[in-house]
Protein backbone atom coordinates (compact mmCIF):
# COMPACT_ATOMS: atom_id res chain seq x y z
CA UNK A 1 0.00 0.00 0.00
CA UNK A 2 1.39 2.95 -0.98
CA UNK A 3 0.71 6.27 1.68
CA UNK A 4 -0.72 9.17 0.83
CA UNK A 5 2.14 11.15 2.12
CA UNK A 6 4.96 9.64 -0.30
CA UNK A 7 2.17 9.88 -3.54
CA UNK A 8 2.09 13.47 -2.39
CA UNK A 9 5.82 13.76 -2.74
CA UNK A 10 6.38 11.71 -5.68
CA UNK A 11 3.66 14.03 -7.43
CA UNK A 12 5.41 17.25 -6.44
CA UNK A 13 8.49 16.25 -7.84
CA UNK A 14 7.31 14.83 -11.19
CA UNK A 15 5.54 18.77 -11.10
CA UNK A 16 8.47 20.35 -10.45
CA UNK A 17 10.80 18.85 -12.69
CA UNK A 18 8.06 19.14 -15.48
CA UNK A 19 7.62 22.99 -15.00
CA UNK A 20 11.65 23.43 -14.28
CA UNK A 21 13.33 25.73 -17.12
CA UNK A 22 15.53 22.56 -17.35
CA UNK A 23 12.56 20.09 -18.74
CA UNK A 24 14.27 19.85 -22.62
CA UNK A 25 13.39 17.16 -24.83
CA UNK A 26 16.10 16.80 -27.93
CA UNK A 27 17.34 20.17 -26.59
CA UNK A 28 13.94 22.09 -26.51
CA UNK A 29 12.03 22.95 -23.65
CA UNK A 30 9.19 19.93 -23.68
CA UNK A 31 5.97 21.88 -22.72
CA UNK A 32 6.99 24.60 -25.53
CA UNK A 33 6.92 21.67 -28.32
CA UNK A 34 3.67 20.51 -26.30
CA UNK A 35 1.96 23.82 -26.85
CA UNK A 36 3.13 23.66 -30.40
CA UNK A 37 1.39 20.22 -31.23
CA UNK A 38 -1.58 20.68 -28.89
CA UNK A 39 -4.87 20.84 -30.11
CA UNK A 40 -7.62 23.09 -30.28
CA UNK A 41 -8.51 22.84 -26.63
CA UNK A 42 -5.27 24.00 -26.02
CA UNK A 43 -5.01 20.59 -23.73
CA UNK A 44 -2.48 17.88 -23.31
CA UNK A 45 -2.57 14.89 -21.10
CA UNK A 46 0.35 12.46 -20.72
CA UNK A 47 -0.32 9.01 -19.78
CA UNK A 48 2.72 7.87 -17.90
CA UNK A 49 1.78 4.12 -17.42
CA UNK A 50 1.58 3.81 -21.32
CA UNK A 51 2.12 6.29 -23.09
CA UNK A 52 -0.06 7.16 -26.09
CA UNK A 53 0.06 8.82 -29.42
CA UNK A 54 -1.84 11.63 -28.89
CA UNK A 55 -1.41 14.59 -29.85
CA UNK A 56 1.67 14.26 -31.54
CA UNK A 57 2.99 10.78 -31.80
CA UNK A 58 6.56 12.02 -31.44
CA UNK A 59 6.49 14.36 -28.90
CA UNK A 60 4.14 13.70 -26.82
CA UNK A 61 4.95 10.24 -26.40
CA UNK A 62 8.71 11.08 -26.17
CA UNK A 63 7.69 13.34 -23.14
CA UNK A 64 5.63 10.82 -21.51
CA UNK A 65 8.41 7.67 -21.89
CA UNK A 66 10.70 10.02 -20.57
CA UNK A 67 8.67 11.20 -17.44
CA UNK A 68 7.59 7.45 -17.05
CA UNK A 69 10.94 6.69 -16.44
CA UNK A 70 11.80 9.56 -14.19
CA UNK A 71 8.34 8.47 -12.33
CA UNK A 72 9.51 4.98 -12.03
CA UNK A 73 13.20 6.25 -10.44
CA UNK A 74 11.14 8.61 -7.98
CA UNK A 75 8.83 5.59 -6.85
CA UNK A 76 11.74 3.21 -6.51
CA UNK A 77 13.38 5.80 -4.34
CA UNK A 78 10.49 5.29 -1.86
CA UNK A 79 10.74 1.47 -2.49
CA UNK A 80 7.42 1.48 -4.28
CA UNK A 81 6.72 0.39 -8.02
CA UNK A 82 4.92 1.10 -11.18
CA UNK A 83 2.65 -1.84 -10.61
CA UNK A 84 1.38 0.21 -7.20
CA UNK A 85 -0.28 2.71 -9.62
CA UNK A 86 -3.77 2.99 -11.46
CA UNK A 87 -3.54 5.81 -13.08
CA UNK A 88 0.11 8.50 -13.56
CA UNK A 89 -0.91 11.57 -15.53
CA UNK A 90 0.54 14.71 -16.61
CA UNK A 91 -2.25 17.31 -17.99
CA UNK A 92 -1.65 20.64 -19.55
CA UNK A 93 -4.03 23.56 -20.26
CA UNK A 94 -2.34 25.89 -21.91
CA UNK A 95 -3.01 29.48 -22.69
CA UNK A 96 -4.82 29.42 -19.30
CA UNK A 97 -6.81 32.54 -18.17
CA UNK A 98 -4.78 33.25 -14.92
CA UNK A 99 -3.11 36.03 -13.54
CA UNK A 100 -0.06 35.45 -12.64
CA UNK A 101 1.65 38.51 -10.30
CA UNK A 102 4.77 37.27 -9.51
CA UNK A 103 4.48 33.59 -10.44
CA UNK A 104 7.19 33.05 -13.60
CA UNK A 105 8.40 36.17 -12.94
CA UNK A 106 11.10 36.62 -16.29
CA UNK A 107 9.25 33.44 -18.34
CA UNK A 108 7.74 34.25 -21.90
CA UNK A 109 4.10 33.39 -23.04
CA UNK A 110 0.86 33.11 -22.24
CA UNK A 111 0.04 31.08 -18.83
CA UNK A 112 -0.27 27.29 -18.61
CA UNK A 113 -1.25 25.08 -15.69
CA UNK A 114 0.25 21.58 -15.07
CA UNK A 115 -1.42 19.34 -12.80
CA UNK A 116 0.30 15.63 -12.03
CA UNK A 117 -2.13 13.21 -10.78
CA UNK A 118 -1.23 9.88 -9.67
CA UNK A 119 -3.64 7.24 -7.84
CA UNK A 120 -2.65 4.18 -6.42
CA UNK A 121 -4.47 0.65 -7.15
CA UNK A 122 -6.11 1.03 -3.57
CA UNK A 123 -7.82 4.40 -4.84
CA UNK A 124 -5.44 6.55 -2.80
CA UNK A 125 -4.61 9.74 -4.58
CA UNK A 126 -2.22 12.74 -4.79
CA UNK A 127 -2.51 15.73 -7.52
CA UNK A 128 0.14 18.38 -7.57
CA UNK A 129 -0.84 21.60 -9.85
CA UNK A 130 1.56 24.53 -10.99
CA UNK A 131 1.20 27.49 -13.16
CA UNK A 132 3.90 28.91 -15.19
CA UNK A 133 4.46 30.75 -18.90
CA UNK A 134 4.72 29.12 -21.70
CA UNK A 135 5.28 29.98 -25.39
CA UNK A 136 4.84 27.64 -28.33
CA UNK A 137 7.83 26.40 -29.58
CA UNK A 138 9.17 28.26 -33.12
CA UNK A 139 11.91 27.36 -34.85
CA UNK A 140 12.76 30.82 -36.07
CA UNK A 141 12.52 31.83 -32.51
CA UNK A 142 14.28 29.22 -30.47
CA UNK A 143 17.52 27.78 -30.42
CA UNK A 144 18.29 24.43 -28.96
CA UNK A 145 20.76 23.28 -25.91
CA UNK A 146 24.34 22.64 -27.16
CA UNK A 147 23.64 19.06 -25.75
CA UNK A 148 20.62 18.30 -27.93
CA UNK A 149 20.13 14.36 -27.01
CA UNK A 150 21.71 13.65 -29.71
CA UNK A 151 20.82 11.03 -32.86
CA UNK A 152 18.15 9.24 -30.95
CA UNK A 153 16.23 12.26 -31.10
CA UNK A 154 16.85 13.52 -34.87
CA UNK A 155 13.47 11.87 -35.76
CA UNK A 156 11.70 13.66 -33.39
CA UNK A 157 12.88 16.87 -34.70
CA UNK A 158 13.36 16.05 -38.11
CA UNK A 159 9.47 14.52 -38.48
CA UNK A 160 7.56 17.14 -35.86
CA UNK A 161 9.12 20.24 -35.40
CA UNK A 162 10.91 20.69 -38.73
CA UNK A 163 7.27 20.03 -40.08
CA UNK A 164 7.67 16.88 -42.19
CA UNK A 165 4.66 14.78 -42.50
CA UNK A 166 4.60 11.38 -42.75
Amino acid sequence: MISRKKLRHVAAGLLASFISRNNDLAGYWAPGLLYRECGADLCVRLNLLAPGPAPSPRIATAAARQYGEFLQRALSRHGLHLEQLAHAEIALRFDADIALNDVGRGWIGEPFVCTVTLTAQDGRAARAQGIRRCARYDPGRFTGRAHSGGPAFEPLLNGAIGGDDD
